[in-house]
């Protein structure tokens, strides 16, 4: 038990953070490294950290690679094995650790609430948060995204010096996107335009890609057009965009302005994962498998069901 409240201690030291309480305390308690959170089985590394070794400090060594790789600070204190975090981050007005519990799913790269505090996570067990859309933060083609849930309680402070002109503007109308606010549809159009000509690459991919999914719908007075849609998605492609190659993937497959194509489907789907796997790779060292596996298989799996 000494152990483990030197190591939080020295944590807390390194990190500049007070560990809330009732986390602090959890920890402490633990008899291994291994805990159930519902089905989930959790481990905690402190536990195995060598006593008389300072630099061996698994939250130190964690959080700061994990601010490194998002550019915002946090508390890392447990992984699955996977690459898969549990972490505490920092309300930016009291500049203290929230008690909400976060998990970093490597695979999305997306941080998302995994339970509202320490206890009702051993109460209930984790949210539901694997099949949600809801993010709190999402690093996408390397820029730090806010979801919905994360805009109100946590402003980084500079975000257009930190993540370059028209990142407040991307995330103004990335909300209004996500909350259907069709009444926005010629704001909208109007920052997505200007987002295609900034200097930022990161920007112009996510607008073109934006502005393709807004076509391939419609959104409030902007009617579905599928030949612009399919020119903005092109752009992006040609931009090296891997969810602009998983979306003409996806037209392929289900035959959407383009011929029903499974051998091109799988084609573009692959392509995609590559770009996907190299992005999150820059991100993290470890190797990864990609972001669209799941595409590849269920195109695979009815390409190969029509060739029997």
């Amino acid at each position: 038990m000494k152990l483990v409240i030197d190591k939080l201690n020295e944590a807390e030291l390194s990190l500049g953070y007070k560990i809330p309480i009732e986390v602090f305390e959890f920890i402490v308690k633990l008899k291994t490294t291994e805990t159930k959170f519902g089905k989930e089985t959790w481990l905690f590394w402190t536990l195995k950290d060598k006593k008389k070794d300072p630099a061996d400090n698994f939250i130190i060594a964690s959080s700061k690679d994990f601010e490194n790789h998002w550019g915002i600070s946090g508390v890392v204190f447990a992984s699955n094995g996977l690459g898969d975090y549990l972490l505490l981050l920092s309300d930016t007005a009291s500049k203290k650790l929230m008690e909400t519990i976060f998990i970093m799913l490597h695979e999305t790269a997306e941080i998302k609430i995994f339970a509202t505090d320490i206890l009702s996570l051993q109460l209930w067990g984790p949210n539901n948060y694997f099949w949600s859309d809801e993010f709190y933060f999402r690093l996408e083609n390397g820029t730090l995204m806010k979801g919905r849930e994360g805009n109100e309680s946590y402003v980084t402070e500079k975000e257009e010096e930190i993540f370059g002109i028209g990142f407040n503007k991307r995330s103004k109308i990335d909300n209004w996107i996500d909350e259907q606010k069709t009444e926005m549809a010629s704001e909208i159009l109007l920052g997505l335009n200007e987002l295609v000509v900034a200097e930022e690459m990161d920007h112009k991919i996510w607008a073109l890609n934006k502005l393709s999914d807004i076509y391939l719908k419609g959104f409030g007075v902007i009617i579905l057009d599928i030949e612009k849609a399919m020119e903005y998605n092109q752009k992006a492609m040609e931009m090296g965009s891997h969810q602009a190659f998983s979306n003409r993937a996806i037209a392929y497959y289900a035959g959407i302005s383009v011929e029903k194509n499974l051998d091109k489907a799988l084609e573009l789907a692959k392509k995609a994962n590559e770009l996907s796997r190299k992005t999150f790779t820059d991100l993290y060292p470890k190797k990864r498998k990609g972001q669209y596996n799941t595409l590849i298989k269920m195109i695979t799996k009815e390409r190969d069901s029509l060739k029997k």
